[in-house]
């Protein structure tokens, strides 16, 4: 009787673990396959604009992607400064805030 405990339960353990595993794999592909749908939208973008498209046109390229990712009911571009430009010139040489 022990060594068919001892069986059932190792089945148990190995079904276990086999689960585990699947569950990990489906999980891995589903990442894999959302990354790279990223991947090539990225690409998409990056060809537009080296293909000399229009800024018009990778703007609205840019806008569809974005909606259709972030599900949102749309977007706009605006033309100004950037944040990161803006923050790097409150920045004095040293990488410090300018005092004010």
């Amino acid at each position: 009787m022990g060594d068919e405990l001892r069986t059932a339960v190792l089945l148990l353990v190995v079904g276990l673990i086999v689960s585990q595993l699947a569950v990990r794999t489906r999980r891995l592909q589903a990442v894999t396959v959302t990354d790279a749908a990223r991947m090539s939208s990225l690409q998409g973008t990056v060809r537009l604009a080296e293909d000399g498209g229009s800024p018009e046109a990778v703007v609205e390229y840019v806008r569809r992607e974005l909606v259709g990712l972030l599900g949102l009911r749309g977007c706009r571009f605006e033309y100004g400064t950037s944040l990161a430009a803006q923050a790097g010139a409150a920045l004095d040489t040293a990488g410090l805030p300018h005092q004010v």
